[in-house]
């Protein structure tokens, strides 16, 4: 097999065994009340703090619209809330309500503490070893991903 065929391959396992440890986990826990999408945008204000919609728009890599309309609906839901700027009332800033805390924040502490023991689980070499790659994947992937949000389509 080519070197880039062997890379290839190493990504697609990665990939699928990340899908199915890590991030269908985590979805499944919010799945009873959130779409992935409202799940992106109170990530992505997790992440990134209040912000306007077009920020958010950016970081979901969606029309300002799609996430004007998922907003909306997380408004309704009591997740997140609108804030205006004080010192410019025109801007309003979407951010996570005392709600979206109270649903958030134990769901995400049981996750995290969950992955945590999995680690701690490990032989010590192995889990050193893995939460070093864990690093310097959250050290490289979001420099090999701007820019290349539609790279996939």
């Amino acid at each position: 097999m080519s070197e880039r065929g062997q890379d290839q391959e190493l990504l697609f396992t990665f990939t699928q065994a990340f899908i199915a440890s890590v991030l269908i986990p985590f979805q499944s826990a919010f799945r009873k009340r959130l779409s992935h999408m409202q799940l992106r945008v109170m990530l992505a204000l997790c992440d990134k703090g209040p912000s306007t919609m077009t920020e958010l728009a950016d970081a979901l890599a969606v029309p300002r619209q799609q996430a004007t309309q998922i907003v909306d609906r997380l408004h309704e839901m009591g997740m997140v809330e609108r804030v205006r700027e004080e010192s410019d009332r025109r801007v309003v800033r979407i951010c996570w309500s005392a709600e979206g805390h109270r649903y958030f924040d134990p769901i995400c502490a049981r996750f995290y503490e969950d992955m945590s023991a999995r680690v701690r689980a490990l032989p010590p070499g192995e889990a050193q070893a893995f939460l070093q790659a864990v690093q310097t994947l959250a050290e490289l992937l979001p420099r090999m991903g701007a820019g290349r949000e539609d790279a996939a389509q």
